[in-house]
């Protein structure tokens, strides 16, 4: 009767033990959780191409990211454009904008794109108006201001650009482009009059 007892305690008592590790296991993996996305940055990318089978392309750039911690990747609709300031005859773009998470500097991210558009077709010597397989600005890191002699951010030209400025109205209406101070929905507003 007092080995049932005791081996029924010792019981309760393992498995109480064994839900409060469970429970302290999980909260340690959300703390690890919660620190790694303290670190995390939000990045704004706009993509686009008008060369082979581009919605194709857009998904391998969105794996290829992905193996770059970038994470939490949301891609916009993907809407079809006329070639701005490129030769006559230029094909149509098709463009979206894509909302992530990193840790990667702005100076790495910006390597990480150029590598992905060189994989994916694009030569690494190109004029800026010309046709190609895909293209990878960024044009917000974070609430950054960077001006450096091959990056700037926020992307000069970003609220000038409805294939820009509409997709990412599209998935962050809210966010704020940090040099003018007005939200992605204003500049929308702007641009559609």
């Amino acid at each position: 009767m007092v080995l049932e007892k005791l081996t029924s305690n010792l019981s309760q008592f393992y498995r109480k033990l064994t839900n409060f590790w469970d429970t302290f296991g999980i909260l340690i993996n959300e703390l690890k959780k919660m620190e790694s996305e303290k670190d995390r940055i939000d990045v704004v990318i706009a993509i686009g191409g008008n060369i082979g089978d581009v919605e194709l392309t857009f998904q391998k750039a969105l794996n290829l990211l992905a193996q770059h911690d970038i994470s939490d990747i949301r891609i916009s609709s993907i809407y079809a454009n006329p070639p701005v300031n490129c030769i006559t005859g230029t094909p149509d773009f098709k463009n979206a904008v894509i909302l992530c998470k990193t840790t990667l500097k702005p100076q790495e991210l910006l390597k990480t794109t150029q590598e992905i558009e060189i994989k994916l077709g694009r030569p690494s010597s190109h004029f800026s108006n010309m046709s190609r397989t895909i293209d990878l600005d960024i044009i917000l890191y974070g609430s950054e201001i960077i001006i450096s002699e091959n990056l700037i951010i926020p992307h000069p030209r970003a609220i000038e650009r409805l294939f820009v400025i509409q997709p990412l109205n599209e998935i962050a209406p809210d966010l704020i482009f940090p040099n003018t101070q007005h939200t992605v929905s204003e500049h929308f507003k702007i641009l559609s009059k």
